[in-house]
């Protein structure tokens, strides 16, 4: 229930901002990959870039005691109107500030995630503790979780491998399973060691099994990005559902932001408010988006080996 709560919030007059920057990322995004298929991608860009100057500028001015949160829609469009100017003055700077965008967005998205992650692992432990039976249920849920993940793990990395010898992709994308399966067999010695000076950690076993599909969907975006071959019905299947995953865990992330989990990441940087963090994620996720997307080849560009795929991630 947090996060349509948390949600709901973007409703609210302050949060409106915020709102239409979304919105904004949205409609961008569609038209630069419809006007991509129509070979005029040049309008998709004049309508994505100015977003990101846009956010951009937002974000630099979070930074000084304003809140734009209670800007009239006035003085928002008067902030448009000068930030067509500035998109034309700072053109470098955004780009550089796309490229450290692009790669912190992984982080920044991972961290609320795996937060989100760990409270519902504790959720449904808590849950079976109060079960009758709840020595045994979280036993299952533990034990049954391990193995779950580490069998899941295996099964992906087999056919991961796999795929990647027959698309000609680098296999050294399966080194996030193994990264994976070292990391679950440490944590599970630690809490067994854990154990039997305090407490069984149970809702381990459940925050293994999301780990492992988070590092599954994550593996598979990647692999996405470096096969070159031909588009087929499948391919185009999966770019749509990553991309619905995708969104789900920005409009998660932001509900974070909105939530008790933003105001504890603006206590741990104190030098950040949360408007500037809330801005920096979007901006991250536009930077992304519009990396991976823009038309290197169509427009002429020189296309260093890898350079798409780096920013694809």
């Amino acid at each position: 229930m947090g996060f349509i709560t948390n949600l709901k919030k973007l409703g609210e007059k302050e949060n409106r901002i915020y709102l239409f920057l979304l919105i904004w990322l949205l409609i961008a995004y569609a038209i630069m990959e419809i006007t991509k298929l129509l070979s005029v991608p040049i309008i998709g860009i004049m309508v994505y870039f100015p977003l990101l100057g846009f956010t951009l500028f937002l974000f630099v001015i979070s930074f000084f005691d304003i809140d734009i949160k209670e800007y009239s829609k006035l003085k928002i469009l008067g902030l448009l109107i000068i930030n067509v100017i500035l998109v034309i003055i700072f053109a470098v700077f955004i780009l550089i500030m796309v490229i450290v965008s692009v790669f912190s967005y992984f982080f920044f998205t991972s961290y609320f995630l795996l937060y989100g992650i760990f409270r519902t692992s504790m959720d449904t432990d808590e849950k079976l503790y109060y079960k009758r039976g709840a020595w045994l249920w979280r036993q299952i849920e533990f034990w049954g979780g391990l193995f779950l993940a580490l069998a899941l793990l295996l099964v992906f990395l087999y056919i991961t491998w796999t795929a990647a010898i027959i698309a000609n992709v680098t296999e050294l994308i399966v080194t996030a399973y193994i990264a994976v399966i070292l990391v679950i067999i440490g944590l599970t010695i630690f809490g067994l060691i854990y154990s039997f000076k305090r407490k069984f950690n149970a809702w381990l076993g459940t925050y293994f099994i999301l780990v492992t599909i988070y590092t599954f969907y994550l593996n598979l975006k990647v692999f996405m990005q470096l096969y070159s071959g031909d588009e087929t019905t499948s391919t185009i299947y999966i770019s749509t559902l990553l991309l619905v995953l995708d969104l789900f865990i920005l409009i998660y992330s932001v509900s974070c932001i909105l939530g008790t989990q933003g105001e504890i990441l603006a206590e741990k940087l104190p030098k950040f408010k949360t408007q500037t963090i809330f801005l920096y994620l979007i901006f991250s996720k536009e930077a992304r988006e519009y990396a991976a997307n823009f038309p290197y080849g169509t427009l002429g560009f020189v296309q260093i080996h890898g350079f798409t795929y780096t920013f694809g991630m």
